[in-house]
């Protein structure tokens, strides 16, 4: 289950209650921001076991997974009411993604800007899809908006496939706009959001 740091910490607490979750494997930011945790939550600091999880084997592990096994939850937006987890099985999450690397030809020379919070549900299709088909992902900084900056990183990343949510897209379009700037991108996927005809 993903938790975003940027989300708020009522949501963040709300979810790990909800879920039930045993254990949570992140770092000292996130930790120190969430505080307290409900009995019965372990912490795992990783940044705390470097060296411990350095010395683990870093052969290819066996295979234990089912298709039919968890893969991982996903809270909803929570626009009707409470959020609601989702469980999201390894044989839904691989025949979705194989599906959409075919329809977007994705291809090992594709480099695409991860955008989406990690609690969005695209968010991990807009990861698994890319390093599935080979190409490369370029993570956008915790708090990093600026269309400005973004740009930058595109053109110095080689960024060729943009995925981000209408709103953010009709930012980033009329600032490059105002610059007379255009990006050498061969595709942009939107969502998460209307898409008005602004």
């Amino acid at each position: 289950m993903p938790l975003d740091p940027e989300y708020p910490l009522e949501r963040l607490h709300y979810m790990i209650e909800d879920s039930g979750v045993g254990l949570l494997l992140s770092d000292r930011a996130l930790f120190a921001a969430l505080g307290e945790l409900p009995a019965g939550v372990a912490r795992w600091c990783l940044e705390d076991d470097q060296p411990l999880l350095a010395s683990f084997s870093t052969d290819e592990l066996p295979f234990i997974s089912l298709p039919q096994h968890q893969a991982y939850l996903i809270y909803t937006s929570g626009s009707t009411g409470k959020p609601k987890g989702v469980v999201v099985s390894h044989g839904e999450i691989a025949m979705h993604c194989q599906a959409v690397i075919r329809r977007f030809d994705m291809q090992p020379d594709d480099c695409e800007l991860h955008f989406y919070s990690i609690n969005f549900d695209a968010a991990t299709e807009r990861l698994l899809v890319p390093l599935l088909s080979g190409a490369r992902v370029v993570l956008r900084a915790q708090g990093q908006w600026d269309a400005e900056e973004i740009c930058t990183l595109i053109r110095q990343q080689q960024v060729n496939i943009l995925g981000f949510t209408p709103s953010y897209g009709s930012q980033l379009a009329q600032w490059l706009a105002t610059q007379g700037q255009t990006l050498p991108v061969r595709m942009c996927i939107t969502g998460g959001e209307a898409l008005t005809g602004e």
